[in-house]
């Protein structure tokens, strides 16, 4: 019989602009979805509460369920059901490497890791990490339990539609800007796209003290994906941080639309026609003539080969043997 997986889901209020950790979450479903396995989506907080331990052990428990997958869940253990050592744990993995150094929030992650990796030794369980790039799994090896079998499946991310793109219009940038990263990047990008006079269509909240500092861009605060993906659109995602999958680039692919970014935002994502690469922010307006050029004779093409993976059968074929019970 094939076990039902538990997917705990990060109940964090989604906004418009779809929250990257849910993002993954929604990425393991398909795959197991595609794999064969039944699926449930249960939400808990970062600390589950007694009622959302109450709510997954009832589902753990059950006969036919026998997997718990976390993603971005501190104490993912504490979720387990008292007493029973045979849970298995999928994860969907971020390294904690940063090139601008450890944030709290990673430092936190790998604390728990360390609990994560006790408590597994401890209580004998089985146990399944994937990964999106080869570079989030090394970077984790000292916290991952000497027993967990490692999997990356990058291009884990279905294209939701493959569209060809009008000539080049607008010059996109998506994210929450109370995020001091996010911050970052539109403030570099603002400087640099002002001196070649190009304008920046700016998606996301928290945009009132930076809308005075960069009035000549637009900010339009959070809108439905229709709007801010649409035809004749060049997202541009200045990655500085290589950590896990960008939201910025993987959205904007998986809705057909362009992307400038840098080789730290192509973390996990290979064959992909439509995204154009270059590290130095400060020639960007430059690359972006070129491409606005390029789309003048040709309309730009965004083609995702997702899932285009050696290991991936290999994945399916170990959690198979993992899940099905016997």
């Amino acid at each position: 019989m094939v076990s039902k997986i538990v997917f705990l889901r990060p109940n964090k209020k989604e906004e418009f602009i779809k929250n990257g950790q849910n993002q993954r979450v929604e990425t393991l479903q398909a795959m197991f979805t595609d794999f064969g396995f039944p699926v449930e989506v249960v939400e808990v907080g970062r600390f589950p509460t007694l009622k959302e331990y109450k709510i997954v052990s009832k589902l753990l428990t059950s006969p036919n369920s026998a997997l718990a997958i976390t993603s971005f869940i501190l104490l993912p253990w504490s979720v387990t059901p008292l007493g029973i050592k045979k849970i298995k744990i999928v994860d969907m993995m971020d390294s904690l490497k940063r090139t601008r150094g450890y944030s709290k929030e990673n430092i936190t992650k790998w604390v728990f890791g360390q609990f994560e990796s006790t408590i597994s030794a401890l209580f004998k369980k089985n146990h399944i990490r994937t990964y999106i790039s080869e570079y989030d799994r090394d970077s984790d090896k000292r916290i991952t339990p000497k027993e967990a079998s490692t999997f990356v499946v990058p291009n884990a991310i279905s294209v939701q539609k493959m569209s060809e793109v009008s000539n080049l219009k607008r010059l996109v940038f998506v994210g929450d800007l109370n995020y001091s990263e996010n911050r970052m990047m539109v403030t570099e990008l603002c400087i640099v796209l002002e001196r070649s006079g190009m304008n920046l269509h700016i998606y996301g909240s928290g945009n009132s003290g930076m809308q005075d500092k960069f009035h000549n861009h637009v900010f339009h605060g959070t809108r439905v994906d229709e709007e801010i993906y649409q035809p004749g659109d060049l997202h541009l995602a200045p990655i500085r941080n290589k950590h896990g999958l960008s939201s910025k680039v993987f959205n904007a692919i998986a809705n057909g639309s362009p992307v400038l970014t840098t080789e730290n935002g192509i973390n996990g994502i290979k064959e992909c026609h439509g995204i154009f690469v270059k590290n130095e922010i400060e020639i960007w307006p430059e690359v972006i003539a070129d491409i606005f050029l390029r789309s003048q004779k040709s309309p730009l093409k965004v083609e995702w080969n997702a899932f285009k993976c050696d290991q991936r059968e290999q994945l399916r074929l170990a959690l198979n043997d993992l899940l099905t019970t016997k």
